[in-house]
């Protein structure tokens, strides 16, 4: 065979190197490449980049690359090579398993995404050196285990979204490098698998809002957010916590919103060190008793929800110093009797919702002197009677919603004209069948009961 026949032979069968193709555009100061879907099955496979690039621009011009619905299986790192002024990355519906190592030449990232991918662990230090990256989101995958040095490097991170895993179990001091971390969401992940969460953010000063929903978790001890003194949201949704210890709250001061909706607790824990808490859901759990020491300190609370709970109980004065409350919620209760003094100190209440509980009579005793409720919602109950004084004492009262009671069954609207209140359909059904009419009943069965003794 000539040689070359054998030169011939070798061009048609050496395979040429595999690459990646970008779609490039420009909108704005953004230069992105969107990468066309490629077999890539190694890191190698990135080594040579087709397209066409826009204008004059080249790779140095590049600010981001997107990847969606492709058959990547590693992270894209000589890519960040390539383009030396990356700014993000952003990979969605991948085949992606790893990142094979760790990423070199990424000070310059500010942002990486990698959403419904198969990853399975995030490895030791495989972003030490994107010392400049501020949002890390790795959600809507597989990953099953976090190395305890997987996020050394990053100073700079500021949010770190998680959500969405498989993530059982996280080392005690996996977060103490993000010493400027704002943001983290760990919500539907497996960490029940702990006994206890350990004080995973106490060196997390600048942790702000933190999301730890439906995890199954049963206890989280007192210190979880201990030196947190910047935090201003959490939330515990979809959990099976019975209770709260409360010294969970010591260092809060900041908190303003705190969401424990859907748990299984029993008993409120007394809200001490959170007075800027602006809002409280406790939504869906099996409380069955309020008491005046829950809320003392909620003197900056403007909404409370209580609804779907078990409660048969409010202690007299629970709501004494919410004087900002401007929406409660107790729909869905097995409350039968409102005691006088209920709710007195809620000078600013809007909405009151007593919906699907078993109330049967509304006495405005239960209120403060002058009570500002601009509607009452009184749905589902077993009303039949209401205080002739309803329309004088609340004075800014605009709405009652009393469908499917005994008395009535329609929604009522308050006019008021020049100083006379109006109500449409009229309240005098269940006014004129109040308290006054079934006492006079009562008394006339027992007269009745009397001259009846008496014949005998």
């Amino acid at each position: 065979m000539s040689s070359k026949l054998i030169l011939l032979l070798v061009a048609v069968f050496t395979p040429t190197a595999l690459s990646v193709t970008c779609t490039y555009s420009l909108s704005g100061t953004n230069y992105v490449c969107y990468l066309i879907e490629q077999v890539v099955n190694s890191e190698n496979d990135f080594g040579v980049i087709d397209g066409i690039h826009v204008g004059n621009l080249g790779n140095q011009n590049v600010t981001g690359v997107i990847s969606s619905n492709s058959t990547i299986r590693v992270f894209p790192s000589l890519l960040i090579d390539a383009f030396i002024n990356l700014n993000s990355v952003t990979i969605t519906n991948s085949m992606m398993t790893s990142f094979v190592s760790s990423i070199t030449n990424c000070e310059h990232l500010d942002s990486i995404s990698v959403d419904r991918s198969d990853l399975v662990n995030i490895p030791q230090r495989v972003f030490e050196r994107c010392t400049r990256l501020r949002n890390l989101s790795l959600m809507n995958s597989k990953i099953a285990t976090v190395h305890v040095e997987a996020f050394i490097g990053l100073s700079s991170l500021q949010r770190l979204d998680l959500q969405r895993n498989e993530i059982g179990s996280l080392n005690e001091s996996i977060f103490r490098s993000l010493t400027n971390l704002t943001v983290i969401n760990l919500s539907n992940n497996e960490l029940n698998k702990m006994e206890r969460l350990p004080s995973l953010f106490a060196t997390n000063v600048n942790l702000q809002y933190g999301w730890l929903d439906h995890n199954n978790l049963t206890n989280l001890g007192n210190d979880l957010f201990l030196n947190c003194i910047n935090l201003v949201g959490i939330s515990f949704i979809g959990n099976r916590l019975t209770a709260l210890e409360n010294g969970l709250f010591s260092t809060l001061a900041d908190l303003n919103e705190f969401e424990l909706g859907h748990n299984q607790i029993q008993n409120l824990p007394i809200f001490t060190g959170v007075g800027k808490l602006a809002r409280l859901d406790v939504t869906n759990n099996e409380i069955k008793e309020i008491k005046a020491a829950n809320f003392e300190d909620l003197t900056s609370l403007i909404s409370l929800t209580l609804s779907y709970n078990l409660i048969e109980k409010i202690e007299n004065g629970s709501f004494i110093g919410m004087s900002y409350l401007r929406e409660l919620s107790l729909a869905n209760n097995k409350l039968a009797v409102l005691e006088r003094d209920t709710f007195i100190g809620l000078d600013r209440l809007d909405i009151l919702d007593l919906s699907n509980n078993q109330l049967s009579y509304l006495n405005t005793d239960s209120f403060s002197e002058q009570p500002v409720v601009r509607r009452f919602i009184l749905n589902d109950n077993q009303i039949w009677g209401i205080q002739s004084n309803i329309l004088e004492k609340f004075a800014q009262l605009q709405r009652m919603d009393l469908l499917r009671n005994e008395c009535m069954d329609s929604v009522v609207t308050i006019y008021r004209y020049q100083g006379e209140s109006f109500a449409s359909p009229s309240l005098d059904v269940c006014i004129n069948s109040g308290i006054g009419n079934r006492t006079n009943f009562v008394l006339i069965i027992i007269a009745l009961s009397f001259s009846f003794l008496k014949w005998f």
